[in-house]
């Protein structure tokens, strides 16, 4: 075999790993810290993660989108929502009149603040041992409590993943979770599977699902704010990246728009090129309005890269095309794996390196992972040891981009370097440095891993030195600065600085059995220092 396995803790999760890597394990001292299992029914299939790491986002399967929030800010999310409440009827919420503006848009927007900045409770994260996805707005709404809607779904509404045995309940201390066991919103209105979620810097939520719609949302607001109409399902959607008036969506249909909010229009719109390269009779079909069915490139996944200056796209015949912002088309290169004899792949997922936008992720259906470089459209690196066949499941970046991350079909989530210079690999060695099979992987579930990301900004769950500094600046009056406090030169002025000490990751995972766990591997201090210094 070329895997080891080894059983962490006394609770039953097992990290896994190639045996290449032996002697390089990153997440040896993984730790489970929360299990969220008894409000989704059925797969979650989208995640997403505020970039402040304040908020995580989930859904899937049972239609309805959950808003977590980490304990500490519960208190500031519902002020904002109280305060947005009481201005719910009143003039005085700035609105533009010169357009015509989706419901609190504008109001919304001035609520936004950034929360860098912000002070938050104290918060005892004692570790513990492991246990081892027409405009009307007329149907949705929220709560704050469990859902059960004993709704029941077809057979064929979503993939399945096989059947597993019953998860084992795994009994954690409340006082050690991250986030407050009940969600801070449950929002409702979709009337299909939720496969998509994306966050923008000012809280806004936009959310895509089988339905052929796209809702908007936000943190301070129980409704939804405004709803974008499609012609066919939307699998792809993403705020642009420097301006969130603006989001692209990309449809079954073939199209990819590029929408303006506050207009609740499409700016541009471009069909996505057919793949010339097949037979006619490969192509994809999709019936016309006239009922005649005509050749259709399906748009699967979307994202900006380059600063936000190109668009790039993932379909179903596994290509990858590039757009401007305009949507003029580019080019495309074609993601196929050697072993597959030429056999195109799904494109199920394109992320963008959080430190570097000029690199892609690209994840697709013959188990591969890709890097690739959006200048010059080449593969830097390909990473494999997961398993995706039929899944939508997307890999990820740590937020330093130190580290990439994917569910899998085997009930593991797996884990790899971006970069191989930490097995100083010799020059005259046969491997080929564009081929990453070094990974480890964590079995935390009892069905396959539909998404798993490691969340944004780490200190603020790991960094005990961080909470007893919001605990003082918040009896100081707000005026106490972390350098000052720390009385260290390399620790920064704020909970986002580089210039923190890497202190190590927390993952959140979910399964197909709607069960989420969080889980935080901290890295020894000096090692800390020593990763801080280096970057």
């Amino acid at each position: 075999s070329d895997e080891d396995v080894e059983v962490i803790g006394n609770q039953g999760i097992r990290l896994r790993c190639s045996r290449k890597v032996k002697g390089h394990r990153d997440f040896l001292q993984i730790k489970l810290v929360q299990e969220m299992q008894s409000e989704h029914t059925g797969a979650i299939w989208a995640m997403r993660a505020l970039p402040c790491g304040r908020l995580l986002a989930t859904a899937g399967h049972d239609r309805n989108i959950r808003i977590w929030v980490l304990r500490q800010w519960y208190s500031y999310f519902k002020d904002m929502q109280q305060i947005s409440a009481g201005h719910s009827g009143d003039a005085s919420v700035p609105l533009d009149p010169s357009v015509s503006t989706p419901r609190g848009y504008a109001g919304n927007l001035a609520l936004s603040r950034d929360l860098d900045d912000l002070d938050a409770d104290s918060i005892s994260l004692t570790s513990t041992s492991i246990s081892t996805s027409r405009t009307d707005d007329g149907a949705s709404s929220c709560s704050s409590g469990p859902l059960d809607n004993g709704t029941t779904y077809s057979r064929g509404e979503v993939p399945e993943l096989g059947e597993v045995a019953d998860p084992v309940p795994i009994k954690l201390p409340q006082q050690r979770a991250f986030y407050r066991s009940q969600p801070l919103l449950v929002y409702r209105g979709h009337d299909g599977v939720v496969t998509e979620l994306a966050w923008s810097k000012n809280l806004f939520l936009l959310s895509t699902g089988m339905d052929r719609q796209v809702r908007l949302w936000h943190v301070s607001r129980c409704e939804c704010l405004c709803v974008f109409s499609h012609s066919d399902t939307v699998p792809a959607i993403v705020f642009h990246p420097k301006d969130d008036r603006y989001f692209l969506s990309g449809s079954l249909d073939g199209k990819l728009r590029l929408w303006n909010i506050p207009d609740k229009k499409v700016r541009f719109w471009v069909d996505a090129p057919l793949p010339s390269s097949l037979p006619s009779s490969a192509k994809l079909s999709a019936p016309s309005a006239s009922g005649i069915f005509e050749p259709k490139t399906i748009i699967t996944c979307a994202c900006f890269a380059c600063d936000g200056t190109k668009v790039v796209i993932g379909s179903y015949d596994g290509r990858v095309m590039f757009f401007n912002t305009e949507l003029t088309y580019i080019t495309f290169i074609n993601v196929k794996s050697s072993s597959s004899r030429g056999r195109q792949c799904r494109v199920t997922a394109i992320e963008v390196d959080p430190t570097d936008s000029n690199k892609l992720l690209v994840t697709s259906n013959d188990s591969r992972v890709r890097l690739i470089d959006a200048r010059d459209y080449h593969t830097l690196c390909k990473y494999r040891g997961f398993v995706n066949e039929s899944s939508q499941i997307r890999a990820s970046f740590s937020p330093t981009a130190r580290y990439i991350i994917s569910g899998s079909e085997n009930c593991f989530f797996y884990i790899w370097r971006k970069q191989m210079d930490f097995l100083n690999v010799s020059r005259f060695s046969t491997s080929r440095k564009d081929r990453n099979n070094y990974w480890e992987s964590i079995k935390a579930h009892d069905a396959a891993v539909t998404v798993a990301i490691f969340l944004p900004n780490p200190g603020l769950l790991l960094d005990k030195r961080l909470r007893r500094w919001n605990s003082a600046r918040r009896r100081t009056g707000g005026d106490l600065r972390l350098r000052s406090y720390l009385g260290d030169s390399k620790a920064g002025i704020g909970p986002n600085s580089r210039h923190m000490p890497y202190l190590g990751e927390v993952i959140v995972s979910a399964d197909s059995r709607g069960c989420i766990r969080v889980l935080k591997n901290r890295v020894h201090k000096t090692a800390a220092w020593s990763e801080s210094a280096a970057t």
